[in-house]
């Protein structure tokens, strides 16, 4: 989902508000040999705001795109009972991954 906004101020010439979800079920089946592996079921929330500025101080001709956005992968709990692996029986795992990036583009 994108939207964009007008900001109504001479130097922000646009501001784009991202957002999404979706949701990934683990492609691993439940374990029964001599290792696991570990996978879990994801939900991934994303947001990101896009702001494109005009001449700010009078130095640059064109405009300058700053963006931003983060993803936070929530790793859904899982248990997996494994009887033929003789080390790790049963594991429980869960979790959260987060990213973030910022980026700034100048065009000549």
């Amino acid at each position: 989902m994108e939207q964009e906004i007008d900001p109504g101020t001479a130097w922000l010439e646009a501001m784009i508000l991202r957002g999404g979800w979706y949701y990934e079920p683990s492609p691993v089946p439940n374990q029964d040999g001599v290792w696991n592996i570990l996978d879990n079921d994801k939900n991934v929330f994303t947001g990101g705001l896009g702001l494109r500025i005009g001449d700010l101080i009078g130095l640059l001709k064109t405009p300058v795109d700053i963006d931003g956005n983060f993803q936070w992968h929530r790793l859904e709990p899982r248990t997996i009972e494994n009887d033929d692996d003789p080390a790790f029986p049963k594991i429980e795992t869960d979790g959260n991954v987060i990213s973030w990036t910022v980026s700034v583009e100048l065009e000549w």
